[in-house]
């Protein structure tokens, strides 16, 4: 739980230094070999979502296996903003602009 902190509050730390709003994340996690669950609850959590101003996450997960896997978790995990798992980074960008795109079509 203690790196799951680390990695929020460093997160944090580049988006208070670079932007100011609500935000869309792309996280490629396909390098991460496991999540515990407490880290798990903590990052779909009402704190994180509020401190990041999180529109949109999509996570890169690196493998069809581990998206499927990392389904299941988000199911019982679920975020406070959107979220969807992704083979590559392509699809990710893809999704999160037409997230961008849905948000202010509807402003």
């Amino acid at each position: 739980m203690t790196e799951a902190k680390e990695e929020a509050d460093a997160i944090r730390d580049l988006l208070n230094e670079h932007w100011s709003g609500e935000c869309w994340l792309l996280i490629d996690i396909s390098e991460i070999q496991s999540i515990n669950r407490e880290a798990r609850k903590f990052f779909s959590s009402e704190e994180v979502h509020s401190a990041f101003k999180i529109q949109g996450l999509a996570l890169v997960m690196g493998s069809p296996i581990s998206t499927m896997i990392g389904n299941i978790y988000h199911k019982i995990n679920k975020t406070k903003h959107p979220t969807k798992l992704f083979v590559d980074e392509d699809g990710a960008r893809l999704w999160l602009d037409d997230q961008v795109d849905r948000q202010f079509s509807d402003d």
